[in-house]
């Protein structure tokens, strides 16, 4: 009869124990599964951001020849404060890849991938006048042209033919200018 008092059921430490275990394992999938990035993007731990994290994936997809994780996939990281896109082709991912890794050839001649990366965010309207890839700022190399755009005045409206008016991440910005897009 002495002690058996209070020894049915679940105890509160238990059930304690349980709750946190399924927080935790709730976390842990939402951080999988990328749910958290907007938490991460707040404090900046987002995660696979680094320029390590960067290289080490670089390298995987060099000793596996994986050519196009390593010329044609972009990474926005931070260098030095400053947001890029950086892919494995990238002088600073280089020169950290070691002697036991040997490169592998993206044949990127005059900046093509960038400029064609630079392109496809000013047309997602994703690149402004500081935006960065694999060292090209945009805003420079690129030209309304280049976007298969019609240059006009901010203040005209764009025709029916190109709707769409992009205001930032080219050149002709620098002239107060607006670029129509189809």
């Amino acid at each position: 009869m002495f002690g058996k008092r209070g020894q049915e059921g679940v105890t509160l430490g238990t059930l304690l124990l349980i709750i946190l275990g399924v927080v935790v394992v709730v976390v842990i999938i939402m951080g999988a599964t990328g749910s958290l990035n907007f938490v991460f993007d707040k404090i900046g731990l987002a995660p696979g951001q680094s320029l390590e994290a960067k290289t080490q994936s670089c390298i995987i997809a060099a000793k596996s020849n994986l050519r196009a994780d390593y010329c044609d996939t972009f990474s926005k990281i931070k260098i030095a404060g400053q947001t890029q896109y950086i892919n494995c082709d990238n002088g600073q991912i280089k020169k950290n890849l070691g002697e036991e890794v040997p490169p592998l050839d993206c044949k990127n001649l005059d900046n093509v991938a960038e400029k064609t990366y630079c392109i496809q965010l000013i047309k997602g309207q994703d690149a402004d006048s500081n935006t960065v890839v694999n060292d090209y700022r945009c805003a420079t190399n690129v030209a309304c042209s280049d976007l298969n755009g019609i240059p006009i005045n901010k203040n005209e409206p764009c025709s029916r033919e190109t709707p769409k008016k992009l205001l930032k991440g080219f050149k002709e910005v620098i002239e107060d200018r607006a670029c129509c897009i189809a």
